[in-house]
Parts: C-alpha cells; structure tokens; sequence
C-alpha cells in the first residue's frame, strides 16, 4: 500500500490501518461460526471503503487475477492481492470459534 499512501503522514497512516483493523474486528464479532471466503472479502472491502478518500472495487478477473482489490485515491490506484488476507483471517477465525 506504499505506493498509494506515501503522501499521508504517520498519524494518518496509523488511522487509516486502525479503521481497517477495528471495522474488521467489529464485524467479525457479528458472526457466530465459521466465515466463508466471500464473507471476508466483503468484510476487507468495506472495512476500506471506511477509509476517508478511498474508493474500492474487485478488479476484473479476467484482467488482474483472482481475488484482486483496486483501491483507488485521487488520482493513484493500487492493486491489492487479498489472498492471503483472506486465508489468514478465515483461518484465526475458525481456529478461535472452534476453541470456544
């Protein structure tokens, strides 16, 4: 993401990762067993959408791939491979609702 938020300072970098992190944690609270992939895809998606300036879309497969994010600022647009996003988050996620 270095590319598209160079010109934000350190405190907005750390509001911009806080939003996401708690917009994630908030949602993943909501649910009570396990979070398929498309439901984590949603959840990044619009946990970046909160993001003030920042407009996001699923590219096209058929141009970029599977499971890529073009998040757009300004005039820079950046592609975000959400793969391994979304097997880290789904894994924590079953790991804890099966412990519980």
């Amino acid at each position: 993401m270095n590319d598209l938020i160079s010109g934000n300072t350190d405190t907005e970098l750390e509001k911009i990762k806080m939003t996401i992190f708690h917009s994630i944690m908030q949602t993943l609270s909501t649910f009570s067993g396990e979070i398929s992939d498309l439901d984590i895809k949603e959840l990044i998606l619009k946990s970046i959408d909160l993001v003030p300036d920042y407009r996001t879309e699923w590219g096209e497969i058929s141009k970029f791939g599977k499971n890529k994010l073009l998040i757009n600022s300004g005039s820079r647009v950046m592609l975000l491979d959400v793969s391994e996003i979304v097997t880290d988050i789904k894994t924590a996620w079953n790991t804890y609702i099966s412990s519980v």
